[in-house]
């Protein structure tokens, strides 16, 4: 039994007083937003790929072209940029690389 007001925590890893997770989730989600991915040499820093444009990352999984010249990088580095209206506390991103339907490289993120 809970009684009125008492805090709750959800999957987004805040308390917020008499809040459900399920409404917690949907503000999360309306309130964020990648604005910027690229992906450059890591020994000489020349952006290879970009994209500024983000609007369906949660409507869809995203395919993305990059050029071929990027696999003759020794390392290759990502950079994200997000924004969010809400707190998060607890972040996970997940990112699978496939060339021609197969997983080359699977990562996960976490931030507690």
């Amino acid at each position: 039994m809970e009684s009125k007001g008492a805090s709750k925590e959800g999957k987004a890893g805040v308390k917020r007083e008499g809040q459900s997770t399920e409404d917690r989730m949907k503000k999360i989600k309306a309130g964020f937003k990648i604005t910027h991915v690229d992906m450059s040499d890591e020994e000489s820093g020349e952006v290879m790929w970009e994209r500024s444009t983000w609007d369906d990352i949660f409507e869809k999984e995203i395919t993305i072209t990059i050029p071929a010249d990027i696999l003759k990088c020794a390392a290759v580095a990502r950079t994200m940029k997000f924004a969010s209206k809400e707190e998060i506390t607890t972040f996970r991103l997940v990112q699978r690389v496939m060339l021609h339907g197969q997983v080359l490289e699977g990562t996960q993120h976490r931030r507690v």
